[in-house]
C-alpha cells in the first residue's frame, strides 16, 4: 500500500468555507481517478510550533505504486489542482506544498 501526503501551507486570507471547498474538491478525486483506496483531508491540530505554516494535509491511498504513477498525471488531479489548490496557496509550489510518499505493508 502506498500513502501520498501532500501538506500545505495556505493564504492566510482564506475563508474556512474557501478551504472547505478546497478539500471537497480533493476528496471528489476518489470518484473521478480509479486507482484511488482511500483519501481524507485534515487540519493541522498540534500545539507544537514546528508545523512552519503547513496547516492542511491530503492524504491519499493506493494499494500499489502504479496507482500512485496513475494519479499523479491524471487530468482529474491536474485539473483540481489548477482550480482550488493553486489559487489557495500561501506562495508557489515550490515552498507551500510538501509531498510525502511511503510505503505501508498490508
Amino acid at each position: 500500500m502506498i500513502i501520498h501526503n501532500a501538506i500545505f501551507q495556505l493564504n492566510p486570507a482564506l475563508t474556512q468555507q474557501q478551504i472547505d471547498e478546497l478539500g471537497q474538491a480533493f476528496l471528489g478525486m476518489k470518484d473521478r481517478i480509479p486507482t484511488i483506496r482511500d483519501i481524507s483531508w485534515h487540519d493541522n491540530i498540534t500545539d507544537e510550533p514546528l508545523h512552519h505554516g503547513f496547516m492542511h494535509v491530503l492524504r491519499v491511498v493506493f494499494d500499489d505504486k502504479a496507482g500512485l504513477d496513475t494519479y499523479v498525471p491524471h487530468p482529474y488531479h491536474a485539473e483540481v489542482c489548477e482550480k482550488y489548490l493553486l489559487p489557495a496557496l500561501k506562495s508557489d509550489v515550490q515552498t507551500s506544498v510538501l509531498v510525502l510518499d511511503h510505503e505501508l505493508a498490508d
